[in-house]
């Protein structure tokens, strides 16, 4: 054994031994101050209540009672060619034809936001269409700017922000913003660009008003621990570090337990997966019939791994796409949804022109020519409904990069994948008895 593996478990067997102790202290003072408490937290993945949270802090009479503060720092940040235009005492919300997340006027500007914290698909034209919305909304004397906000700063895809409308709406009136910086993810398009987060710390050392301090703090920790799985640390990771630091072998140690992070990680997650595909696969056998599990979709996993968590439950006699599907939205086990996968035609007809779906590029639509959507709103032309992984007790497992995620997925395998093989074969009994071709 090598002198840095030596170091790695002698930490692991010290922190195993603090680590009841600390917790159980943790718990105490978790129960007299409350201090992890979180309203956004509690909403989980809820892309509706981050837009409500940022109508009302951008609204100069939202509940804040903090007059144009958060505007201003907003506008500075994100639109700093408006600062100086911008008439923010005259600022109120407003709406256009289309359904914007947020917008903003002040009856002669037009400020639009698009929300896409947990980066749902775009929906065909979509910012075309908010585009043209808000310009003509201002109307020849007027400005209009649409703000897309992803998770990290990913810019929309050609299918929503097409170059007919690159032309129709030049002079930057498309701004890309991220809710917090980009982390070690490659390739996902994002340049560097303002983030919430920045915003937050703003507005954060101007606010004075306590109680509103408090919801800022919430909501940076909730935007930290959404988009790139950061928690608050607590003392549990403070003794660790204290530990870690003591001397020069345990400080070898937790570097070593550090960089290899990346490798327990993605096996308790391919282990994961491979329990799922398992336990589908014989129960398609006990099925019988025509029922099929489809772990390899176009191009492999989405190309060279990108996404290792495409699953689809379907009978062969359905059309091509239709199941019970969960699917991760990036390569980083981020995101997890699981639902009724079916794609539009408009969706098929515009995304099947670049991309090789299921292998079968420049296909004509299978199925019929509009398929029923589930949901008032649904962000997806892929989904007709879908909602973020939960386990049996409705607690949300829907990002499999966060600690506690993992240990759960590590030490409750076996019941974790059985509920979420139950909850499959539930979507797809829902499918069959609705009939396929309605999706």
């Amino acid at each position: 054994m090598t002198n840095k593996a030596s170091n790695a478990e002698s930490l692991l067997a010290q922190t195993a031994t603090v680590t009841g102790l600390l917790e159980a202290a943790q718990r105490k003072f978790e129960s007299e101050t409350a201090a992890q408490f979180n309203l956004f937290v509690l909403l989980g993945a809820n892309e509706n209540a981050t837009s409500k949270a940022l109508a009302d802090l951008l609204d100069p009479n939202g509940s804040h009672s903090q007059g144009d503060m958060f505007l201003r720092h907003f506008v500075r940040l994100f639109f700093p060619d408006l600062a100086s235009s911008f008439n923010m005492e005259r600022v109120q919300r407003s709406a256009t034809t289309e359904l914007i997340d947020v917008t903003l006027t002040d009856g002669r500007l037009w400020l639009g936001i698009e929300n896409k914290i947990f980066d749902a698909i775009d929906q065909n034209k979509q910012v075309d269409r908010y585009l043209e919305a808000l310009n003509e909304k201002a109307g020849r004397q007027g400005e209009y700017r649409l703000l897309y906000l992803s998770s990290q700063g990913q810019p929309p895809g050609r299918n929503s922000f097409t170059e007919d409308g690159e032309r129709s709406h030049a002079g930057k009136k498309l701004v890309c913003g991220a809710w917090a910086p980009a982390s070690d993810r490659k390739g996902n398009g994002a340049g560097p660009c303002p983030t919430i987060l920045d915003w937050l710390a703003e507005c954060l050392k101007e606010c004075r008003a306590e109680k509103v301090r408090e919801f800022l703090k919430q909501f940076d920790a909730y935007v930290r621990l959404e988009v790139n799985a950061e928690r608050q640390p607590n003392m549990v990771d403070a003794a660790i570090v204290e530990l870690a630091l003591q001397n020069r072998n345990n400080l070898a140690g937790a570097l070593r337990i550090s960089d290899s992070r990346s490798g327990f990680a993605g096996r308790i997650q391919q282990d994961f997966v491979s329990e799922i595909e398992q336990r589908l696969e014989k129960s398609v056998r006990e099925r019988g019939a025509d029922w099929e599990v489809c772990l390899i979709w176009h191009q492999g996993r989405f190309g060279g791994g990108k996404k290792d968590l495409p699953i689809l439950l379907r009978r062969e006699s359905w059309p091509l796409h239709v199941g019970a599907a969960i699917e991760a939205a990036g390569d980083e086990f981020r995101d997890i949804c699981i639902g009724i996968r079916a794609v539009t035609k408009e969706q098929w007809d515009n995304d099947s022109k670049a991309v090789p779906y299921y292998g079968q590029p420049q296909k004509p639509f299978i199925g019929p020519s509009s398929r029923q959507r589930l949901e008032s709103r649904p962000s997806s032309g892929w989904w007709p409904s879908f909602y973020r992984l939960r386990d049996a007790e409705e607690r949300e497992i829907s990002d499999w990069r966060r600690s506690d995620v993992l240990l759960r997925l590590y030490s409750d395998r076996d019941g974790l994948s059985a509920h979420i093989v139950k909850s499959m074969w539930t979507i797809a009994d829902f499918i069959e008895d609705k009939k396929p071709d309605a999706f």
